[in-house]
């Protein structure tokens, strides 16, 4: 196994323990069952956790658009390796703009498939995730994830003088990267949970 297929593996597994969470449902078009797929911000995080975010890349080779429909063509490239697929939105309200950067999405996510990363949603086996996930049972359901205890607590340091204290807020951070309670966080939440340490 080489050094990309190892990497790709961890990306993949990374993927896995975010459960349900990472996991979001799409109705079919016209007649065609709902789909499973990954969220993508979870999938171009656990890349960039496991790749570092300047070890791969995407360019749009070529875009336009109907009244209703946005393509794109996009390459991504990881290591020197590159896979080229089309991806396609629809046009809500006029907003050609959104739809775009929506067709850039679901291109990448497709590239990324061809490199073996998140390919279980394009092998529909993500809905059992998904039907685990809503079918929580009361007593897990009231259970915080660790993201959002840390959130909590995170706030908890502010309310004494309603202002952030920030040399709290780092020494909260180290004891949390000591800890490993950041280890599970997407980078997506670590940002987040730095926005409430500095009051932002």
């Amino acid at each position: 196994m080489n050094q990309l297929t190892e990497k790709i593996s961890r990306i993949n597994e990374l993927l896995d323990s975010k459960g349900a969470r990472a996991v979001q449902k799409k109705p079919g078009l016209g007649n065609r069952p709902e789909l499973f797929g990954y969220i993508p911000q979870f999938v171009f995080d656990a890349v960039s956790e496991v790749l570092g975010a300047d070890s791969w890349s995407h360019t749009v080779d070529e875009h336009f658009h109907t009244d209703k429909q946005a393509v794109v063509r996009v390459t991504v490239t990881i290591g020197g390796a590159s896979h080229t697929q089309f991806g396609e939105s629809q046009i809500i309200r006029g907003d050609t703009g959104s739809a775009l950067k929506g067709a850039v999405t679901d291109a990448v996510q497709k590239c990324l498939a061809l490199f073996g990363i998140g390919g279980k949603a394009y092998r529909g086996e993500l809905k059992p995730v998904f039907q685990a996930g809503t079918s929580m049972s009361l007593v897990d359901a009231e259970v915080p994830s660790e993201f959002d205890q840390l959130c909590r607590e995170a706030r908890a340091l502010n309310r004494g003088s309603g202002k952030p204290d920030l040399e709290q807020g780092r020494t909260f951070w180290k004891k949390c990267m000591a800890t490993g309670r950041l280890k599970g966080l997407s980078e997506t939440e670590k940002t987040q949970l730095a926005k409430i340490l500095r009051g932002v």
